[in-house]
């Protein structure tokens, strides 16, 4: 019998594993939740479902209480006395384990196939999730997510807080704002043909949509097989078979294009924009206006401040590595300056930038636009610097003089420097002869007297270490892969290499001056006092194009499937006016 194996039991084995499973079964509480044209019901251990609104709140039930919905309609159900396997029907093959004095808050919408959870945060311990195609997670205090299931039977899981998961397929997840939901789904066989066999491929829920043409004329959108034009206040509904509905208008006001995602997991792409990407699930709302000559990207979030807080904001990906997060009512900038990972992002409203390399998070205010350079923010040029110049020869003593006081270090030992003005800073002076310094307090801008007139700025709580050979005139730097910004190098002739987090440059010291030889990691070299549209090398850098010789981190057609959803054939896709 299909899905099913028989077992023959003497009498006694029979009687062994009966008792055995009824000794499971007293460990814990089936609970299940019915939401149906008579409103919601609950289940206690295969019994009747009754009514919730029967349930006075506070009594507790077959060891488990459940306080019925409010005018939010969220329900909650506490495992008293027993640890609870809460079901709900409609999602088949999913289920929450609550241990002993645990409760789950619970929003289903059985018509928009999508569940939605909170973990309390007077919980101690971690609730268990468990999906149909054996996918899990762990849902943390003061943690919530939400379950959208579509009629193919794949879903997302998206969340925020102390929240893990392990996807269908082993690999682990992480649920935040500033990354992918988790997405699953049955397996499915892709025909094959003579030359090769068929191969099987996970259902997921996303929908590619790309955009392209210009915003403030008549832009084009692109969807599986289908392109269409769009005109000024013209809509358009997307639909799929999996249950995907997608508004789309041209809004001739504001020249944007606009998205209402009624249910689905969009991922909007702009041509000429390969770094860029938009994140939309069910209940969001958005609009985009774009401009290929300057390079940028403009995406506001129209959704609900209010909503459910794992679909408050917008994601935005860039070179599918960093993530921007925005909140409701804020748009949210992006200019392409150089390659996929230098830009420059402006704001409205709080905007949090996170680098998944680094962990850090960066806040995007309404000021000046930030420059990003590998994910990170560049030195503020009106940041105030501690100026110090570093002075040693091979094996002899390093000595420090400038704004933080007079230092001598020698080899083999390690120093904090607490200069006059309240600055700090830990050298490390090792046996090889490589000096390494860290700020602890105050930016520094450093002269290095072995490069001849060259100086760094490093920022407060970064790092960098340093060696000099004299004898042979090779000079190198790396920068601590956990700085929060790069370490910038500036020449006499005007250039800024940019040594990103774990990065070296190495450079060859001649009695003319200082030569870079040899790059490590990612250094990017800027003429003083520009970004986009400078010179880099004498090679002019026009918005929007990589230099010569150099590639993009991600094309349209090929992400990054260790972070971002691998893109997967679509199914038929039905556009019809909008409504």
């Amino acid at each position: 019998m299909k899905n099913c194996i028989s077992w023959l039991f003497t009498g006694a084995a029979a009687m062994v594993v009966a008792s055995l499973l009824q000794a499971q079964t007293d460990s814990q509480t089936m609970v299940r939740l019915v939401l149906d044209q008579e409103g919601l019901r609950v289940g206690i251990d295969g019994k009747a479902a009754l009514p919730v609104k029967d349930f006075a709140a506070g009594v507790v039930f077959s060891g488990v209480q459940i306080i019925p919905p409010g005018a939010d309609g969220w329900v909650q159900v506490t495992a008293v006395e027993r640890a609870v396997v809460l079901e709900v029907d409609g999602f088949k093959g999913c289920s929450a384990q609550l241990p002993v004095k645990h409760s789950l808050r619970l929003h289903p919408d059985v018509q928009q196939l999508w569940l939605d959870l909170q973990a309390p945060a007077d919980n101690t311990s971690e609730i268990s999730l468990h999906l149909a195609d054996g996918a899990k997670a762990t849902l943390g205090a003061a943690s919530s997510a939400r379950m959208d299931l579509f009629k193919d039977g794949s879903y997302y899981l998206a969340g925020r807080g102390k929240i893990s998961a392990v996807d269908a397929d082993g690999l682990n997840r992480e649920l935040s704002p500033f990354l992918p939901p988790m997405m699953g789904g049955p397996l499915q066989k892709t025909a094959g043909n003579d030359k090769q066999a068929g191969r099987f491929r996970r259902l997921t829920p996303l929908v590619e949509i790309a955009m392209g043409g210009k915003a403030d004329s008549t832009p084009e959108i692109v969807v599986g097989k289908q392109r269409f034009a769009l005109e000024a206040n013209g809509g358009r509904l997307i639909e799929l078979p999996n249950g995907t509905q997608v508004e789309v208008t041209h809004n001739p006001s504001t020249r944007a294009v606009e998205w209402r995602v009624r249910k689905g997991m969009v991922r909007v792409w702009v041509a000429g924009f390969d770094c860029w990407s938009a994140m939309l699930v069910s209940g969001q709302s958005a609009g985009a206006l774009w401009n290929l000559e300057r390079g940028a990207v403009d995406l506001s979030n129209q959704s609900a401040t209010n909503g459910f807080a794992t679909t408050r904001e917008v994601l935005i990906r860039i070179a599918n590595r960093f993530s921007a997060s925005v909140p409701g009512s804020t748009t949210f900038q992006y200019i392409n300056v150089q390659n996929c990972s230098t830009f420059v992002a402006s704001a409205n409203g709080p905007v949090d930038f996170f680098n998944p390399v680094s962990r850090q998070i960066a806040r995007i205010g309404t000021e000046a636009g930030t420059t990003f350079r590998s994910g990170v923010p560049a030195i503020n040029p009106n940041t105030p610097f501690n100026s110090i110049q570093m002075n040693w020869d091979d094996g002899g003593d390093l000595r420090i003089t400038g704004t933080s006081g007079d230092f001598k270090v020698s080899p083999k030992t390690r120093q904090v420097l607490r200069g006059d003005n309240d600055s700090q800073m830990v050298v490390n002076y090792t046996d090889t002869g490589l000096i390494e310094v860290q700020s602890v307090s105050s930016a520094y801008q450093i002269e290095l007297r072995p490069l001849k007139d060259w100086q760094v700025r490093m920022g407060e709580g970064d790092g960098m270490g340093v060696f000099h050979d004299s004898r042979t005139g090779v000079f190198y730097a790396t920068a601590n892969p956990a700085n929060a910004a790069p370490v910038v190098f500036q020449t006499p002739e005007g250039f800024s290499p940019q040594v990103n987090p774990g990065g070296m440059i190495t450079v060859i010291t001649t009695q003319g001056g200082a030569l870079p030889s040899r790059l490590m990691g990612s250094v990017v070299f800027y003429e003083q006092g520009g970004v986009g549209g400078g010179t880099v090398f004498g090679s002019a850098v026009q918005p929007n194009l990589l230099p010569v010789g150099a590639a993009s981190l991600n094309t349209f057609g090929n992400p990054n499937n260790l972070i971002d959803p691998s893109r997967v054939p679509q199914p038929g896709v039905s556009v019809v006016g909008g409504k």
